[in-house]
């Protein structure tokens, strides 16, 4: 049997001319915009994602380099204090004040070099009972995605972290 590339006619030709006319026409385009909305919606994930990592890695630099500003500061005992004739107060505890605790803390975030690593931190640390270091640190965090869409502070996040260290006793 050999085939032709022959011309469509008769009621064959009307038949394939209908199924083309009876394409709907209200649907053209839609899975372009879905395509579009969904590429979207998963940048818009994305973004958020990157921002809230970028905060909480901040966090946590912040809430290691304040556990460690705080060990440091509740192993700064007043020397003279505590090896003194007046030695320890009742109960035979470790005495610290609030500037070896300060002093402490204050070498402790030079030597770690925590200005550099945390931009525009802020401190304070002091003792409420002669036996606890207590260590407050904030800082400001860029949001590196959300600088692009907010102007200047509106793209940053105030972090800010505390942490108790107990003095060892006799």
């Amino acid at each position: 049997m050999r085939l032709s590339a022959r011309r469509l006619t008769g009621p064959v030709r009307l038949t394939a001319r209908r199924l083309v006319a009876r394409r709907p026409r209200g649907d053209s385009g839609t899975v372009l915009l879905l395509i579009v909305c969904y590429t979207v919606i998963a940048a818009v994930l994305i973004v958020a994602g990157a921002d809230a990592s970028a905060v909480f890695l901040a966090r946590r630099g912040l809430g290691a380099t304040a556990d460690g500003a705080a060990l440091d500061a509740a192993q700064a005992l007043d020397r003279a204090r505590y090896y003194g004739a007046a030695a320890a107060p009742v109960g035979g505890g470790p005495t610290l004040t609030d500037s070896t605790v300060q002093a402490a803390v204050a070498g402790y975030l030079t030597d770690a070099g925590a200005a550099s690593s945390f931009p525009g931190l802020a401190w304070s640390a002091g003792t409420p009972d002669g036996r606890t270091a207590q260590v407050w640190l904030s800082t400001r965090v860029r949001l590196p995605f959300a600088a692009w869409l907010l102007p200047g502070s509106a793209a940053q996040v105030t972090v800010t972290v505390t942490a108790d260290a107990t003095a060892p006793g006799r």
